[in-house]
């Protein structure tokens, strides 16, 4: 049976925020898995980088992290990749959707300070392998998780719950760009260290229809420079 590919399209233009994000890798090799085993024992050895950006911020970065992850109405177990796939798409023939779950440690910050601002820069995918930006409406949300989850019991059939309260929505946009996305996730990220319920975020198309697709690289992904980063900046 002949496989539905995706086709080869860079990701669209987006906001680009210089960030100096270094990176803790954590053992394991990066692979593309569906085995839930090969990485939920990585949990608590998981390790991100913080590094001041100027003035009072904090950029976080994690390679290999093990709450980065897709879930897929074609896989049972979670999957882990060097990309990030928003996708409705078709796989020998049946339709499958995915979605992808990100969740940072945080560190504490003081209750004297005040958040101004916090941005989750996403990378393009660059392969020719896949389609980083396809469809007439790729626009895709990012929503903050409000339920605690688990490397063993998470999947598609049982994704943790999630708010469109300050959700952002990344527009359509199908131009050919090596250039990153700077989402304002200020809100979400404010109610995750006020309240201490840092659950994470749900990356998903807005119209989960198929043959449409945002990809982008994952802490998965071998070049550590292209992970996904959360800045935060705040005063006192």
């Amino acid at each position: 049976m002949m496989r539905d590919f995706f086709k080869p399209v860079l990701l669209i233009a987006g906001a680009w925020l210089a960030t100096s994000c270094i990176s803790i890798t954590v053992t394991g090799n990066g692979k593309e898995s569906d085995n839930l085993s090969s990485i939920k024992n990585k949990q608590a050895s998981s390790s991100e980088a913080l590094t001041p950006k100027g003035g009072n911020s904090i950029a976080i970065r994690s390679t290999n992290n093990p709450k980065d992850i897709r879930i897929s109405s074609l896989h049972t177990n979670i999957v882990t990749a060097a990309y990030t796939p928003l996708v409705a798409w078709t796989w020998d023939g049946v339709p499958g959707t995915s979605r992808q779950l990100l969740n940072f440690n945080i560190p504490t910050i003081s209750p004297s300070a005040k958040i101004t601002r916090a941005t989750l820069t996403l990378y393009p995918l660059e392969t020719e392998a896949f389609a980083s930006s396809s469809g007439t409406n790729n626009s895709f949300y990012i929503r903050q998780i409000t339920s605690e989850w688990s490397l063993s019991n998470v999947s598609w059939a049982n994704q943790p719950a999630t708010t469109t309260s300050n959700q952002v929505l990344i527009p359509h946009n199908p131009l050919i760009t090596s250039e990153p996305i700077a989402a304002d996730v200020t809100n979400m990220v404010k109610y995750m260290v006020n309240t201490g319920k840092n659950y994470g975020f749900m990356l998903l198309l807005d119209n989960e229809v198929r043959y449409t697709s945002r990809i982008f690289c994952s802490s998965w992904h071998k070049d550590e420079a292209k992970h996904p980063c959360l800045t935060i900046e705040y005063e006192y």
